[in-house]
């Protein structure tokens, strides 16, 4: 039997029409400011539903996601939430 291949890594893909960048006069659908450059980002990936909380950048009046940050089910978001204080989110 010859050895399995390795699996595809999955990179979450933040590209939208604009590579991920957007203003934040035009942040878009499902992206929500939480202040400091932080945001909660809501889609759908093989039919499930995902949450990140995300670390942006000012790049010449643009925004633009970082690697800082997590990606978690709702269930583990919620989770998480309640384990927090407060003060640890940016908001």
């Amino acid at each position: 039997m010859s050895p399995r291949p390795p699996a595809k890594k999955f990179k979450m893909s933040y590209k939208s029409e604009s590579n991920g960048l957007f203003k934040m006069s035009n942040i878009p659908a499902h992206h929500y400011h939480l202040g400091d450059n932080y945001f909660l980002i809501v889609n759908e990936f093989c039919g499930q539903v995902l949450i990140h909380y995300r670390k942006y950048r000012v790049e010449a009046d643009w925004m633009a996601p970082t690697k800082e940050g997590i990606t978690l089910q709702p269930l583990t978001w919620q989770e998480f939430v309640d384990s927090m204080p407060l003060q640890n989110f940016h908001y």
